[in-house]
């Protein structure tokens, strides 16, 4: 007679550091099991609150921005105002109410083609309105005048086509527009940008001789509405100069990227109290495996905020300056990575 001896060893999950460990189990059988990381909370997998890449964040948990950009160009393009688009008939004229309060009202028989001839059958008009610091910094419209930062009331482009073909406004003729008043101080003027939507508006004052081209100020107290006769089309804009104080050059260090892209990146000066943001004239280079900047634009005179943001590694980073910079000294610099709409909330909501 034979006799087959089997084993009868307990199967089971033989790790100590697995959520299913069991003591009693003498052979490991695979089946562990191992905590995930996902919790801020858990000490298996703590966020450091002093990482300033990816701090801790108590309304997002796992704390992960997927948003990415190819370049700055996708980004502005993701975030573009779109243009408004009207029609009527030449011969009959349009009135028309933007979904930002705009008021446009175009007579008879007020446009004509560059060869000076009567506009015929349907006209297309474009509208783009300009009012907040995001779509400033975002569109890159931004309001200064030669180097001059300017207090903006309002900024716009408009333009009418025929048949695909451009338009101007006749002589003598002017639309008529009312624009909601970004500000009521006083000094504000006219000033016109180019016609074209896809250069960068170079801002100068209307020509003083210009008659079919003027605005009244509005109301001491909102809802204002500034009243404005066009005699011109292209980008337009309310504003006053601000005082063009001394500038100096501030360096600074990012102590977190090693390179920035000039292409990709951009400073910006947002003065506090008004409507203004303009151009900080900075250069990027790179020393020791860290990014620099060197901004030559910095007007002590002139409270302002400083943004710097760019896209680095497909992301969207940012670090926005409060203090004023230390012209004698390297400034050094953290840069964040933050989603475009998160960006947004926190630059419509400086004062």
């Amino acid at each position: 007679m034979s006799i087959t001896v089997l084993s009868c060893k307990k199967e089971g999950c033989t790790d100590s550091t697995a959520t299913n460990y069991n003591s009693k189990a003498k052979k490991d059988n695979g089946t562990c099991l191992y905590p995930t990381k996902t919790d801020p909370d858990d000490p298996i997998d703590p966020v450091d609150p002093t990482d300033p890449i990816n701090p801790k964040d108590s309304t997002d948990k796992e704390n992960v921005i997927t948003e990415t950009f190819a370049s700055l160009d996708a980004f502005r393009k993701a975030n573009a105002i779109p243009f408004e688009t009207f029609s009527f008939d030449a011969s009959v004229g349009g009135n028309f109410n933007t979904t930002k309060g705009m008021i446009i009202k175009v007579s008879p028989n007020s446009l004509v083609d560059y060869s000076g001839n009567a506009a015929v059958g349907n006209i297309v008009v474009r509208i783009k309105e300009i009012y907040s610091k995001w779509d400033i910094i975002t569109s890159e419209v931004y309001t200064e005048s030669y180097g001059i930062p300017l207090e903006s009331g309002g900024e716009f482009f408009i333009d009418a086509k025929a048949n695909g073909a451009p338009l101007k406004v006749a002589p003598g003729k002017s639309l008529a527009i009312s624009m909601p008043a970004q500000s009521t101080t006083a000094g504000m003027q006219l000033l016109t940008g180019g016609q074209s939507a896809d250069t960068t508006a170079r801002w100068t004052p209307v020509d003083s001789t210009d008659t079919t081209s003027r605005f009244n100020y509005p109301p001491p107290s909102p809802p204002s509405l500034y009243e404005i006769k066009l005699g011109i089309l292209g980008w337009i804009n309310i504003d006053r100069y601000l005082h063009n104080g001394q500038t100096v050059t501030c360096e600074f260090e990012v102590t977190n990227l090693p390179k920035l892209d000039p292409r990709n990146t951009r400073f910006v000066g947002i003065v506090k109290g008004v409507h203004s943001v303009y151009q900080g004239g900075a250069q990027y280079s790179e020393a020791g495996g860290k990014a620099r900047i060197t901004a030559n634009r910095i007007i002590p005179s002139l409270p302002s905020l400083h943004l710097v943001y760019t896209i680095s590694d497909s992301k969207l980073y940012f670090v926005l300056l409060e203090d004023a910079p230390n012209p004698n000294a390297l400034n050094s610099i953290f840069m964040k990575q933050i989603t475009s709409s998160d960006l947004n909330e926190i630059i419509n909501d400086l004062k």
